[in-house]
């Protein structure tokens, strides 16, 4: 057994660990004190790393004699390049490791490590975050593997693994070895107990963009993401795709914003200041086929951090929520021929100049259950279990397959009704909370009350309870008529957009040519 740790105080606790185990009673007393040692695994060079640079072969001499470990195992830290590295930490790892692209994390770096540091045909096991697995700045690492690695298992955690550690992590397990012919088996967790997925040839992966791993996507939804495909154009290639703007960042802007002007956010209003200030938009003002509208203002101009293209928001255009949704509904997308400005947490999609491809037809496919699917089964950010995300970059290679003219119509007609019923639901849920809030003073309100059509009236009185809000019997006879023609109005109005969300997932099963066994699978992922 040997180790290494940068940290001293941890070294000690292993070598003080290790000689308890084997002073148990019945076995052989031996001393591995000096096969754990203190040093930085990544750098072996003194004048990067000072005292800390850590040499494997010479500090074990005789591992390397046979060409290196038989078992590498680990729990790399995870720590961003860009915010924590000195500039000559970062040369040395561009010198000296393959998998250095654009931010390396320091977890792609061990790996990396894990390999180098391993004799042929023999295995290394690392927990580490899922995100290299797709992500563009994993796209070296995933090289390295595939020319250097048999892959064995990917074992998919499906959530946090460390109290107070927001990263989902995956286990790796691979050996270094030249022979690559044999699928993978890809593992989920259920509790304590772990069951097989499904396998994957790896040499699959060389013709994935980046060579993605996209180990999550069974033979199944490969097949059904190629048919998907086949026939469909990138959304990138039929309209113009765009961050929404940052209003704020320390130095940035004309002239510079400062650290005051951050922190005061000198640019938010919560009135119209002049010609310059419009409606502004955050993330949570997005719903599907809806904005909620906060009341904010921002005063747009080049003193903004990022201000983007002011056409972008003036001209009729999708937006859509980078958090995503819970699945089948994941994509939150709505429609807006009105003034906008929103923040990075949105993209819009604008139409592109001279283009036939309706705005509102391209809504509907994006908040269809289809491309809930594609976007499950194909992008990094998806399987998040906190704060999932779509990005710009997997969004532009979403598939659209486009109909004729007359043939977008029938999408246009029911995302117009979707966009009505939504709009009505909107205003009848918010004008039944401001009146409760205005009424008794309620500067915030509970979750449950913000849903508060699904309530029954009894949960309605709870609610009102936990804030403080006690009905008197004629106020509750009064609230319980009110409260029961508002909920009516609000169900039927759900009840209707669910039908045409329903009706919109149909028109969308027939452009993709979806037969009854794929649409099952769609629907019961």
């Amino acid at each position: 057994i040997f180790g290494v740790d940068i940290n001293e105080e941890s070294v000690e606790i292993a070598r003080l660990s290790l000689w308890l185990r084997t002073a148990s009673k019945g076995r052989k007393l031996n001393d591995l004190s000096g096969n754990i040692k203190c040093g930085n695994s990544l750098i072996s060079d003194p004048a990067v790393a000072g005292s800390k640079a850590f040499d494997w072969e010479k500090e074990f001499p005789r591992v390397f004699a046979k060409g290196g470990f038989d078992v590498v195992i680990g729990n790399p830290p995870y720590v961003f390049a860009r915010e924590n590295f000195e500039q000559t930490e970062k040369d040395f790892y561009a010198e000296h490791y393959r998998a250095t692209k654009f931010q390396v994390n320091t977890y792609i770096l061990f790996i990396e490590r894990a390999i180098q540091i391993l004799q042929n045909d023999s295995i290394y096991a690392l927990i580490v975050p899922n995100s290299w697995l797709m992500v563009y700045s994993g796209a070296n690492l995933r090289e390295v593997i595939l020319d250097t690695c048999q892959l064995r298992q990917i074992i998919n955690l499906q959530g946090f693994s460390f109290e107070g550690v927001n990263v989902e992590t995956i286990i790796l397990i691979a050996s270094k070895s030249n022979k690559k012919d044999q699928p993978f088996d890809v593992l989920l967790n259920h509790g304590q107990e772990f069951y097989l997925s499904h396998q994957l040839d790896q040499d699959s992966f060389r013709t994935n963009d980046g060579m993605e791993f996209k180990v999550f996507a069974d033979e199944e939804s490969v097949g059904l993401t190629t048919k998907l495909q086949e026939g469909s154009k990138r959304l990138d290639d039929i309209a113009i795709i765009k961050a929404g703007l940052k209003a704020y960042e320390s130095g940035k802007g004309e002239p510079k914003q400062t650290p005051e002007d951050v922190k005061a956010r000198v640019f938010d209003h919560l009135y119209k200041k002049n010609d310059r200030t419009h409606r502004y938009l955050e993330g949570k003002d997005v719903n599907r086929y809806s904005i909620t509208w906060a009341g904010q203002y921002l005063e747009y101009g080049n003193h903004l951090a990022a201000p983007r293209d002011f056409e972008i928001f003036t001209s009729e255009k999708i937006i859509i929520r980078e958090i995503t949704g819970k699945y089948p509904r994941s994509i939150v997308a709505t429609y807006s021929d009105e003034l906008f400005l929103f923040n990075m947490s949105n993209i819009a999609i604008n139409a592109k100049p001279d283009s036939t491809v309706l705005l509102k037809f391209i809504l509907a496919v994006l908040n269809s259950t289809v491309m809930s699917y594609y976007f499950m089964k194909n992008t990094a950010k998806s399987v998040r279990k906190m704060f999932p995300k779509i990005i710009l970059k997997d969004l532009r290679n979403f598939p659209i397959r486009v109909p004729s003219l007359a043939d977008q119509k029938p999408f246009v007609a029911q995302v117009d009704v979707m966009l009505e019923n939504s709009k009505q639901l909107n205003a009848l849920t918010s004008g039944f909370l401001k009146l409760l809030q205005s009424k008794y003073t309620l500067p915030k309100l509970t979750r449950k009350l913000e849903d508060w059509p699904s309530l029954d009236f009894k949960g309605f009185v709870g609610e009102l309870k936990k804030l403080g809000v006690k009905l008197g019997l004629a106020e509750e006879a009064e609230w319980l008529a009110y409260f029961s023609e508002q909920q009516a109005q609000a169900r039927a109005l759900q009840e209707q957009i669910a039908r045409t969300d329903r009706a919109i997932d149909q028109l969308v099963y027939q452009l993709y040519g979806l037969t009854e066994e794929e649409i099952n699978i769609v629907e019961n992922t």
